[in-house]
């Protein structure tokens, strides 16, 4: 599905991201964790071609949606037009406004999904950050794509809530490839395979049956 050889990102002088060799198979659910700064996001950025980067990165672009900690959603637009943009992007207006009507009960059903179907007629501008990170979470769940890149879709949310949204997310896209950056550890669970990165690098690729959970903290440490 993924594979990736010889990558490596430098910022100036600086080491960013450097991984050897890394294979991601279709239909896995990863996990990737480490602290701020440790490469998660320039990893998720490079797979999906947003970043410059040295090395080789064999994947389809087109499969691939990619949801960022920092919202890319369009503040004046309301929030179903928001999710309908994740799937009708790239086609003309009016192919996407004869879409409209029979796509709707799909955004319906996303956003009743993650406890905000109040929202849907609402301004993105309007909405605070945990909500705005249901919306894309919500428009990752309407996409139709082979994977899913996700960077700390759950920063902004509480316990409950995040729990409810990964869970929803890897149900609902269970035959997908979805590699997620977390910060929750309690998170962990929801998923098969963990990855593991310090100062650029990956230091742990295992599955998430044959880890200890409290061990975690130590990757958190300068």
């Amino acid at each position: 599905m993924i594979s990736i050889k010889g990558l490596e990102v430098n910022y100036g002088n600086q080491l960013a991201l450097s991984v050897d060799d890394l294979h991601i198979g279709a239909g896995e659910k990863i996990c990737l964790i480490g602290k701020s700064g440790s490469g998660k996001s320039t990893m998720l950025e490079c797979i999906f071609g947003l970043r410059e980067y040295e090395g080789e990165i064999n994947r389809n672009i087109q499969n691939i949606s990619l949801s960022l900690q920092k919202s890319d959603l369009i503040p004046n637009f309301t929030v179903k037009t928001n999710i309908l943009m994740g799937r009708f992007g790239g086609r003309s207006f009016f192919r996407n406004l004869a879409s409209i009507c029979k796509h709707e009960p799909m955004v319906d059903e996303v956003l009743e999904s993650l406890n905000i179907p109040e929202k849907k007629n609402q301004y993105v501008k309007n909405l605070s950050g945990g909500e705005q990170q249901r919306v894309l979470l919500a428009r990752a769940l309407y996409e139709e794509k082979a994977v899913y890149l996700l960077d700390e879709p759950t920063s902004a949310l509480d316990v409950a809530n995040s729990r409810n949204a990964i869970e929803t997310l890897l149900s609902n896209k269970a035959d997908c490839t979805v590699m997620c950056a977390i910060h929750n550890l309690s998170l962990i669970s929801f998923f098969q395979r963990i990855i593991v990165m310090k100062g650029g690098k990956i230091v742990l690729d295992d599955a998430v049956a044959n880890i200890n959970v409290e061990d975690m903290g130590a990757y958190f440490d300068d």
